[in-house]
């Protein structure tokens, strides 16, 4: 029963609460007009002018009208009160929707931040990667020219006065090997710094290389400068210049790289 009566009073509305005090002012009323009627009626046939009779009136009117008025009161109370409670309930309701509503835009807010970090983060780092590639690229590109430049140094050792190009170089004549100097062996004030400048390049370029294809894998780029300098790799190598074990890059110069995952 009680749960009963909470649904009803907890269905009230504003205008249906207009429409019940309405109601209970009209019941009011005609109880009001009842009892003047029922009084008059059966006790007087008119105004008397004797006090005690007023009095008498009074009291059957407090004793009638009253309790029934009190009861009426409490009915629109219990109405209002109700109203007020549904109406606290509805805005306690929206609230937390609000809230909710809130917490969910938050949570997309902060999604989309992490998402925009995240992106932001990933192209930073391929940026970084890009200069950094490019960089190593630029430098094996200087020391591609540098060693460019002694070959095309004479060869003081060459009977026929050729370059160093024509001793080192890839396209190199197996020939002219027996002509290269051993390590050690007595060599032109001009052959000796070109020989030392060969060893020197040879080992940045190789340093280079193997940053290069251990950041971002072997490539197309790595195996060109790789094929263009084996030859001179392996002469300097054989000559006792360089040691083989200090040359990482050029353990393997053919097609073995792989293609970088995304």
């Amino acid at each position: 029963m009680r749960k009963d009566l909470v649904e009803k009073l907890d269905s009230v509305q504003s205008k249906q609460l207009t429409k019940v005090l309405s109601w209970l002012l009209m019941v009011a009323a005609t109880l009001i007009c009842v009892a003047f009627l029922a009084y008059f009626q059966h006790f007087h046939s008119g105004f008397s002018f004797d006090q005690s009779v007023w009095g008498q009136f009074g009291d059957f009117l407090g004793g009638t009208i009253n309790p029934i008025l009190s009861f009426l009161s409490l009915l629109a109370l219990v109405f209002t009160v109700a109203l007020q409670a549904r109406q606290l309930e509805i805005a306690r309701e929206e609230l937390q929707n609000s809230k909710a509503g809130l917490e969910a835009m938050r949570e997309a807010t902060q999604q989309q931040l992490k998402h925009s970090r995240e992106a932001a983060e990933e192209q930073a780092r391929q940026f970084t990667e890009e200069m950094t590639k490019t960089e190593l690229f630029d430098m094996i590109k200087f020391v591609h020219s540098e060693l460019e430049d002694r070959f095309e140094a004479k060869a003081d050792f060459s009977p026929s006065g050729k370059n160093f190009g024509y001793y080192f170089s890839y396209s190199a004549p197996s020939a002219g090997l027996a002509e290269i100097p051993v390590n050690g062996d007595a060599v032109s004030e001009n052959d000796r710094p070109v020989l030392a400048d060969l060893c020197e390049l040879i080992l940045e370029l190789n340093d280079y290389l193997s940053q290069y294809e251990g950041q971002f894998q072997a490539s197309a780029r790595t195996y060109f400068y790789k094929k263009r300098y084996a030859t001179a790799v392996n002469r300097l190598v054989e000559k006792k210049f360089l040691l083989k074990e200090m040359l990482t890059a050029f353990q393997s110069v053919g097609y073995g790289w792989t293609a970088k995952t995304p």
